[in-house]
């Protein structure tokens, strides 16, 4: 029996729609957790991104670094509600079960798994 076959056929369900819309998909044993997650595409990352430096902004309108800082975890949070396949959650507030790192390492898996973080493709000069 495979992990998807375990994990049931709605998660099964899931994976093939991800994959068939193009995302990488992978899974990650965390403590006695599973997690399943997939790749986040470019609108997706760029409607996360729009709202993360929206409540960012300070009255004038300018970056305020110091609410920028204080969003970090509201934005893993989006990242992870975006990306989780299961287990399923309908709010972040569902994710504060966790233990502190959690959404923390799958905000990290999953934007790596989007394609930011270190590449290992290397560029070949022509």
């Amino acid at each position: 029996m495979t992990l998807l076959d375990k994990l049931g056929k709605d998660v099964k369900a899931d994976v093939k729609t991800a994959k068939d819309n193009g995302c990488a998909v992978q899974h990650i044993h965390l403590g006695t957790q599973d997690f399943v997650y997939r790749s986040l595409n470019r609108m997706e990352w760029k409607i996360l991104q729009t709202a993360t430096l929206k409540e960012a902004q300070a009255a004038d309108g300018s970056m305020d670094p110091l609410k920028l800082m204080e969003n970090k975890d509201k934005s893993e949070d989006s990242v992870v509600m975006k990306g989780l396949i299961y287990p399923n959650h309908e709010t972040p507030g569902d994710l504060s079960g966790y233990p502190a790192g959690y959404v923390t390492q799958l905000a990290d898996r999953i934007t790596e798994l989007s394609g930011f973080g270190e590449s290992t493709a290397e560029p070949i000069n022509l």
